[in-house]
């Protein structure tokens, strides 16, 4: 049994529900906050290299490359599906 978890028992512990569902919500949590790590270093990378290897600063290619970020889902953007249904969710949970 885990120290300052409150359980009398490591049954209690182990069906304690509020620790389950907290530990969801904060993987919900982190999952939301890695998309959101990952679109911004996806467009930190595209603008070093169009910097490094580009010479022309406002090409094709580099914008064609942020159509292509935007597009991906990185991040939940609102009035996403995914969004409602991970904000319904948390709220859920919460």
């Amino acid at each position: 049994m885990k120290k300052g978890s409150g359980a009398r028992d490591e049954f209690e512990h182990m069906t304690n529900w509020k620790r389950v569902f907290e530990n969801q919500w904060e993987q919900i949590r982190w999952l939301i906050s890695f998309g959101q790590m990952n679109e911004l270093a996806f467009k930190k990378i595209l603008n070093k290299f169009a910097k490094a290897f580009l010479e022309i600063k406002d090409n094709t290619l580099t914008g064609r490359l942020t159509q292509i970020i935007d597009s991906k889902h990185f991040q939940i953007k609102e009035g996403d599906a995914t969004q409602k249904e991970l904000a319904m969710l948390s709220d859920n949970i919460l």
